[in-house]
């Protein structure tokens, strides 16, 4: 996984009209971006929920198997082909724990449900709840530069996140998908009773 240089696009929060907005953060919540879509918004009466998508699992257990695969290396060589085969080892198995620790680490980070529900009251991300709806103030969109360098990808990633009374923010999705952030994120303000959507994508590439 490459490390992405991000770029914050400038943002002047006054246009909101709102004294939190000018307290809250404009820069990226969370680091790097994804550049498909990696969640999506399931919706009931009651509840509503960012689901991670297919794609980004099977995104990220390419890359937890390739770590596997680095580790185990080593052991499936030939006997004709184990030349070093100490310093191969210990430099594969090294690589492939560092591969697989960030991999699953990204899994455990990415592939958890954002749940608003209703009826309990209750934000959770995954099993946890973290706050009451009721604290919730405004949703924030936001834009940034992703560059991978002469040889990764370039794309703009934009987050969607929560503001809260005390102008905190809490990031639930990040990805490419302007048109799809901007819809859900309408969808969740309404659900949410008409909060503000302080959208500063601003998509002019």
């Amino acid at each position: 996984m490459q490390e992405l240089q991000r770029t914050a696009e400038p943002i002047d929060p006054a246009q909101f009209s709102d004294d939190i907005a000018i307290r809250t953060e404009w820069s990226p919540k969370v680091v790097g971006g994804i550049g498909f879509t990696a969640h999506r918004l399931h919706a009931s009466p009651s509840r509503l929920a960012f689901v991670p998508t297919i794609g980004i699992r099977v995104f990220l257990w390419i890359f937890i198997l390739a770590g596997i695969i680095m580790i185990l290396l080593p052991f499936l060589l030939s006997p004709e082909d184990r030349n070093d085969w100490h310093l191969q080892t210990i430099f594969s198995m090294l690589m492939g724990s560092l591969f697989l620790g960030i991999s699953l680490w990204k899994r455990r980070t990415l592939c958890r449900s954002s749940t608003f529900d209703l009826e309990t009251g209750q934000f959770c991300k995954g099993q946890t709840s973290l706050i009451l709806i009721s604290e919730i103030h405004a949703l924030q969109i936001i834009k940034e530069h992703c560059d991978g360098g002469p040889d990764g990808p370039s794309f703009y990633s934009y987050e969607l996140n929560l503001v809260l009374s005390d102008a905190s923010r809490i990031n639930i999705v990040d990805h490419a998908n302007i048109e799809q952030i901007r819809s859900e994120a309408k969808e969740l303000a309404n659900f949410l009773g008409g909060i503000p959507l302080w959208d500063a994508s601003s998509d002019t590439r």
